[in-house]
């Protein structure tokens, strides 16, 4: 078997939950290490409360040094802070993070080169995005979501990201997940589907709950996405 580098993490702070998902180019154990590392990294910067620009620019710097030759790492690191309902996301050569409000979709695309690629002078190489979450989703994804193939064997891309969001939505994050994955299971156009990574910070399905501070972040990922 070989070790995938695709993986997720989130780091709950208080009234803020720091949130990453990444992609490690090749599999097998180099691509293990590096994703063990830049978990770590992670970690370290979001329990200093830095910023998702600045955290992107220690962990390219840090595995720009270590990384085995020819490995890098693309990345989506977030933040949301209930306080203010105000999520910020920095892009280091990943996918575009899609936030969804009622029908529309805003990407947010890579504003750098992936991590370990080349090191970085300053963490303004780092774009950093921010805007308020309110009633939409945002949904993070690997390249295992977007090059699934559709019933003409063709991959279906972000616009085909958007359309299987948009045809299986509902109030209910746990429902839409599941319709999804029961159109992969009926249809059998979505082999991948198992490499998909969606998580969003609020639930439409619970309207007028505000998160607090102090709110236990790790039970409300648990109880909602396990």
């Amino acid at each position: 078997r070989e070790i995938s580098g695709d993986f997720y993490d989130f780091y709950p702070h208080n009234d803020r939950v720091y949130f990453t998902l990444c992609d490690v180019s090749g599999k097998g154990v180099n691509a293990g290490m590096v994703m063990a590392r830049a978990i770590t990294l992670f970690k370290i910067y979001s329990k200093n409360k830095f910023k998702p620009n600045e955290i992107l620019f220690e962990m390219n710097n840090d595995l720009e040094l270590t990384n085995p030759k020819g490995v890098y790492v693309t990345s989506i690191v977030g933040c949301y802070n209930s306080s203010d309902d105000t999520l910020e996301i920095s892009n280091a050569g990943h996918l575009p993070a899609l936030f969804r409000d009622k029908d529309q979709f805003k990407e947010y695309n890579s504003s750098a080169m992936p991590l370990g690629v080349k090191k970085a002078d300053n963490k303004n190489e780092f774009k950093l995005e921010s805007f308020k979450l309110g009633e939409g989703r945002l949904y993070c994804f690997t390249d295992g979501f977007s090059e699934c193939r559709n019933e003409k064997g063709d991959e279906i891309g972000v616009d085909g990201v958007k359309q299987l969001i948009k045809d299986n939505q509902n109030s209910s994050l746990k429902k839409e997940l599941q319709k999804i994955i029961l159109c992969d299971v009926q249809n059998e156009v979505f082999p991948n589907l198992e490499k998909i990574l969606i998580r969003t910070l609020t639930d439409s399905g619970f309207p007028g709950v505000k998160f607090e501070k102090k709110v236990d972040f790790t039970k409300l990922f648990n109880e909602k996405f396990n």
